[in-house]
């Protein structure tokens, strides 16, 4: 008899609850608990060498918010811990106004994406994180969720400006955990983190 056939069929299969955590100020959520850290050695493997295209990707949204700032540092231990690749990624999306200046607004678009450059590597400095930074024009949402897809990206970790947990996330928060392919930890960052 196959195991299909023994299950009580009104038994449901439970989907893992998150996972709350809070350390100095700071609110980890895991939507997948306690496998992150299992999930990305898993990916390693037994001996494997510091190749890029073996090393887990991990993609870093960046609003410059404190929850952002926090998911940063989150995110840079978790790279030196478990040896993945950051990918600093701040979304921006372009405001109509700007959008029918014409050269102006291109001149001014492109200046937005000097400074948004040069505070993520500030910030991948900061955290003495070997990252790279991107500037993508969008709806963040699903530019987040679609540089994931493409980086096949094992984790997303973001900072929420609310606190953590099903129901209480922010709407950029809540659209990323709902289109992502991968697991997404969000970051809250306390007063005191602030």
């Amino acid at each position: 008899m196959n195991q299909a056939s023994t299950r009580n069929p009104k038994q449901r299969t439970r989907k893992p609850r998150p996972s709350y955590a809070r350390r100095s100020g700071v609110t980890v959520w895991e939507e997948h608990p306690g496998r992150a850290h299992e999930e990305l050695q898993e990916l390693l493997g037994e001996g494997a060498d510091d190749c890029r295209a073996q090393r887990p990707e991990v993609v870093v949204p960046v609003d410059f918010a404190p929850g952002s700032h926090a998911a940063v540092r989150h995110a840079a231990r978790l790279a030196r811990q478990d040896r993945a690749h950051l990918h600093l990624v701040h979304v921006f999306d372009v405001p109509p106004a700007m959008a029918s200046q014409g050269s102006e607004g291109i001149q001014a678009l492109l200046a937005v994406e000097q400074h948004a450059k040069t505070r993520l590597a500030a910030l991948a400095r900061s955290v003495e994180a070997d990252a790279d930074i991107e500037f993508q024009l969008g709806d963040p949402p699903a530019v987040i969720a679609r540089r994931a897809d493409e980086l096949d990206a094992d984790r997303i970790v973001m900072g929420s400006r609310r606190k953590a947990g099903p129901g209480r996330m922010g709407s950029v928060a809540r659209e990323v955990r709902r289109r992502a392919g991968c697991p997404v930890t969000l970051i809250t960052a306390g007063s005191s983190a602030a």
